[in-house]
Parts: structure tokens; C-alpha cells; sequence
């Protein structure tokens, strides 16, 4: 499992060097393994590479960032990510699910209430 990320950098380092381009689940994959190798911060760097490509960003992506970052205890990194949802105006319904799939009840109780309020 250790060597799936680098694996998997490495192939999305070749899509984008060929003629196949990576698409956003693509992108989640490589996500999802750093985030499984305890990578948080290669999750993040993968995922802010993703939003600056000018694909779509879908709760999925988030997601995949948002468990990465989670099971680190990274909150600090997870509330900014629930911060970027709703920014996009992101389904309220996503940002709730997201949370309780992260296990956010490590937030601190405050910020958790501004983050599940509804974004309208």
C-alpha cells in the first residue's frame, strides 16, 4: 500500500506528459492513495494541482482530500476544505455527508456550526 501513491503519481505524471490527459477521477485516485499512505499533504498538493487545471471539482475530489486530511487529524486542513465548498456553493447535503464520512467530531464545536449552516 506504501508504494500505491508513488504509483500513482507517477501515472498521472505520464497522462499529463501524453496523449491521454487525466481527467478529476483520475486525480481522485492519486488522492485517495496519498491519502491512504497517510500523505495528507501530497493529497493536497494533488488536489490543488486539480483545481488549477480547470477540470471539474466534484464533492467526490473534496471528499477524497477532505478523508485524506481527516485521517492525519489534519482539521485545520479540513475546515478549509469544507470552507472551499461552500465558497462554490457546493450542496449543503454534500458538506454534511463529507464531515460525518471524515469524522469531524475532533472539530472544535464552534467552527463545526459555521460549517454545516446552510450556504444560502
Amino acid at each position: 500500500m506504501d508504494e500505491q501513491w508513488q504509483k500513482a503519481l507517477e501515472i498521472l505524471g505520464d497522462m499529463a506528459d501524453g496523449p491521454v490527459a487525466p481527467d478529476s477521477r483520475c486525480f481522485q485516485f492519486a488522492i485517495n492513495a496519498c491519502g491512504q499512505a497517510g500523505e495528507w499533504q501530497l493529497a493536497l498538493h494533488v488536489f490543488n494541482i486539480l483545481e488549477s487545471s480547470g477540470l471539474p471539482v466534484t464533492d467526490r475530489q473534496f471528499g477524497a482530500a477532505v478523508q485524506a486530511c481527516a485521517r492525519a487529524g489534519e482539521y485545520a486542513a479540513v475546515e478549509d476544505l469544507f470552507s472551499a465548498m461552500r465558497a462554490r456553493r457546493m450542496d449543503e447535503s454534500d458538506i454534511k455527508r463529507l464531515a460525518l464520512m471524515a469524522g469531524v467530531d475532533d472539530l472544535d464545536a464552534s467552527n463545526m456550526q459555521d460549517l454545516l449552516q446552510d450556504t444560502n
